[in-house]
C-alpha cells in the first residue's frame, strides 16, 4: 500500500493487488514476491524495490504495524472508529453489519 502510494500507482494498482491477495491467494506478501507479481501488470521490478526500502515507505510499515498492533486488528477487514472502536466482522455479523456499526459510532462521536 505504502510502496504504492509513494509511486503514484495506488488509484490504478490497490484492487490489483488487493484481487490478488485476497481473491486469487497469490503469495505476495514479501516486498520480492510483490515486485515480481507487479513486474507481470506492468510495474518496474526495480523501482518498487527501492521505493519499498525507502525510508518514508519503511517509516510508514512501522507506524502501521505499531498501530494495528495498538488497536488488536487481527484480519482485513478492521474498522477503527476515532482510535476507541474495533469493528470485525465476526462482532458485526457481515461486512454490512460492519458499516452500519460505523456510522452508528461515528454519529456518537460527532455528538
Amino acid at each position: 500500500y505504502y510502496t504504492l502510494l509513494a509511486m503514484d500507482l495506488l488509484e490504478t494498482m490497490h484492487l490489483e493487488v488487493f484481487n490478488a491477495i485476497h481473491l486469487k491467494r497469490q503469495n505476495i506478501r514479501s516486498p520480492q514476491a510483490m515486485a515480481d507479481y507487479l513486474a507481470k501488470v506492468g510495474v518496474d521490478p526495480l523501482a518498487f524495490v527501492k521505493v519499498f526500502n525507502s525510508f518514508g515507505v519503511q517509516s510508514s510499515l512501522r507506524q502501521a504495524d505499531a498501530r494495528g498492533r495498538a488497536y488488536r486488528a487481527t484480519g482485513v477487514p478492521t474498522i477503527i472508529v476515532h482510535g476507541k472502536y474495533r469493528i470485525e466482522t465476526a462482532s458485526a455479523g457481515s461486512t454490512q453489519g460492519m458499516l452500519k456499526v460505523a456510522e452508528y459510532l461515528i454519529d456518537l462521536e460527532r455528538q
